[in-house]
């Protein structure tokens, strides 16, 4: 063991050097989107980990306040509030557009509610498979 200790500073000093010997090497753009797509795989990885865990105490917390019968609750640690489902309305927009391009008179009446607005680019990320 003391051989071990004897050579301590010097694998010390070999692991300074050669971390010294790659921060001067610059890396490409590749090898940097490389690094960055493995580290945003990662973290998604332990969101999405994170996240069934998440799902799985409001489940449990679902519950226990039924259990309890209540709908609300306020801790020391935190409010939690069930509340029953909604109904959402849509519309078709590709048959409104349909009717609008094929019946004028409709359109007259339709063209003051048809919004349209551009949603922002996205970045797709995916693990080679």
């Amino acid at each position: 063991m003391e051989i071990y200790e004897n050579l301590r500073p010097a694998l010390e000093t070999w692991a300074r050097m050669e971390h010294a010997a790659d921060a001067t090497v610059e890396p490409t753009a590749e090898t940097t989107v490389e690094q960055h797509i493995a580290k945003y795989l990662s973290l998604a990885a332990e969101i999405k980990r994170l996240g069934a865990e998440q799902d799985e105490l409001k489940t449990a917390i679902v519950a226990a306040m039924e259990r309890i019968g209540v709908a609300s609750l306020a801790t020391a640690a935190g409010r939690v509030t069930v509340t029953e489902p909604t109904p959402t309305v849509s519309w078709d927009a590709k048959a409104l557009d349909i009717l609008y391009r094929d019946d004028p008179a409709l359109a007259e009446r339709l063209i003051n509610f048809r919004k349209e607005t551009y949603r922002a680019g996205t970045v797709r990320i995916t693990a080679n498979k």
